[in-house]
């Protein structure tokens, strides 16, 4: 394999919970778009975050909805072990990160700071800035490429992280040690609680005495020698 799957999330947590924070937050961000959009067409009065092209704004509303049952399959997989619903979250997820990635880079190229990019090098306008427009133009699409950069990054993160628990799933996935700590009191060994119960339930009293013979215990069969060795010779 050329690339490893992820062992941990972040430095310390486990897979699964990083992919159900990352289903937790893409479902918050598909249903925030829907409002947006719903608030952009209903009440056109009021600012809204949702693009203000017509098609546009259609056209990711509607993969927005169309990806919440995908995203509740996928919960419902997580919860389940279900490696089919999240190899379907998961293309999805790459669909729909690769296109506004896409759609990202040109809208900075074209319509970024400073009158877009792409133009002023054609144009050759960024040359022929000087002083403190140029500075300020520069520091502006500095910052706009690290922003871009940045957030899909951590959208890169996020795919290969559920990439890692889908081949986790693949290959047999493995049990949650995690659960093993819930009521981990009630089933600490007690050796004084264990010896009370084999004296209330046998007749065989040997092992209630870790230190030596016990003067109450009885032998099985009449027997005098106790073998401790195992296989028996």
């Amino acid at each position: 394999m050329i690339c490893r799957p992820a062992s941990q999330c972040c430095c310390g947590c486990s897979v699964g919970l990083g992919v159900k924070t990352v289903i937790g937050l893409h479902l918050f961000m598909n249903i925030f778009f829907i409002l947006q959009t719903f608030g952009f067409f209903f009440f056109p009065d009021r600012t809204w975050l949702a693009p203000t092209n017509l098609l546009v704004n259609l056209i990711s509303s509607a993969v927005c909805l169309a990806g919440i049952p995908v995203i509740l399959l996928a919960a419902w997989g997580v919860a389940a072990k279900v490696e089919a619903f999240l190899r379907l979250y998961l293309y999805y997820m790459i669909l729909t990160f690769g296109t506004e990635f896409f759609f990202a880079v040109i809208n900075f190229l074209t319509s970024g700071p400073c009158q877009g990019a792409l133009s002023s090098m054609m144009s050759g306008e960024s040359s022929s800035r000087t002083g403190n427009n140029a500075f300020a133009c520069g520091v502006a699409r500095l910052g706009g490429s690290s922003i871009l950069v940045t957030n899909f990054g951590i959208a890169a993160y996020f795919i290969f992280l559920l990439w890692s628990y889908c081949e986790d799933l693949a290959n047999g996935g493995g049990p949650d040690l995690a659960d093993l700590a819930a009521a981990k009191d009630m089933h600490a060994w007690d050796p004084v609680k264990m010896a009370h119960s084999i004296n209330s339930m046998s007749n065989y009293g040997a092992a209630l005495n870790f230190g030596g013979a016990n003067a109450d215990a009885s032998t099985i069969f009449g027997g005098q020698h106790h073998e401790t060795r195992f296989p028996p010779p």
